[in-house]
This record gives structure tokens, sequence and C-alpha cells, in this order.
């Protein structure tokens, strides 16, 4: 995952940068418009962090969304291998949130 991948994911999931920035406890927007330019790859960690706040909606902090309430939704316990499946369906672009 690259930068123009950040960015399409941001507009696939409908986060502005600021919202982004705020879910990531990143201190300046700057930080998601220099990710968003970065030609490498992202590093791991926020690739698994874009990950998760994708498919795990109970993680986002207010539902991800300024001046929307957060919402509980529940998951039942998946295997290490639903998990990996899920998480290279996201990879893929394959996976549909529940956004």
């Amino acid at each position: 995952m690259v930068g123009a991948d950040v960015k399409a994911w941001r507009a696939r999931t409908g986060y502005s940068q600021k919202e982004l920035q705020t879910e990531l406890g990143l201190r300046s927007r700057t930080s998601i418009s220099n990710l968003e330019n970065q030609t490498s790859q992202i590093s791991r960690s926020m690739e698994l962090a874009l990950a998760a706040l994708e498919i795990a909606p109970l993680l986002r902090l207010n539902d991800g969304k300024e001046g929307r309430e957060g919402r509980l939704i529940s998951y039942p316990a998946i295997s290490e291998t639903e998990a990996r499946e899920i998480y290279n369906q996201w990879r893929t672009g394959k996976f549909a949130s529940e956004i």
C-alpha cells in the first residue's frame, strides 16, 4: 500500500484528512497529506490501523465522523483463519465494510 492507496481508502470510507488524523492520533493534518503523497510503501502499522478502522468499526472514535455519535456494532468471535481471510479481502479491495 502506497500513498495513493491511502487517499483512495480515505475517499472510499468517507474520512476527511482531519477525521483520519484524529482517528490515528496524529498531531497534524499535514501528516495525512504527507502520507498520501508517499510513493514508497507505508508502514505495516499504518496499513493495519487503516484495515482496523474499516473492518472493526468498534475501534473508531466517535464512529470516525465529526458530529456523529458512535454506534455499537457487535461482532462474533472469529478464528485466525477467518481474520486472515477478511484482511486479505481488504488488501485486495474485495471487502465490503459496514460503514
